[in-house]
């Protein structure tokens, strides 16, 4: 979790740059507290808020789909990411995932 809510921490400075994070969380309505633990990893959130952040932070859809695999840390994440690295970890896992079929 400690490294889904490192991204969330990421993508939210990005997106509101200089801003703090009780600020940021007054404009999305979240409570503070919340958000804080969302970025410290000690909450997975939910696909639905991972879904309403990505769209206030305006994500990538390779961003958005690197959170909701951070959120579920699946095996077949966790073997893309020795493949390949952080970076190409998604097309890793979708060819991985197109030749099961």
């Amino acid at each position: 979790m400690k490294k889904l809510g490192a991204k969330l921490a990421e993508y939210r400075e990005k997106a509101f740059p200089g801003e703090s994070l009780r600020r940021v969380a007054d404009k999305l309505g979240m409570d503070y507290s919340y958000l804080s633990r969302l970025e410290k990893g000690f909450y997975r959130p939910s696909d639905e808020k991972i879904a309403l952040l990505s769209g206030i932070y305006e994500l990538s859809d390779i961003e958005r789909m690197e959170l909701f695999l951070l959120a579920h840390d699946t095996p077949e994440y966790n073997l893309a990411i020795q493949d390949v690295g952080e970076k190409n970890f998604v097309a890793a896992l979708y060819r991985k995932n197109k030749n099961k079929k």
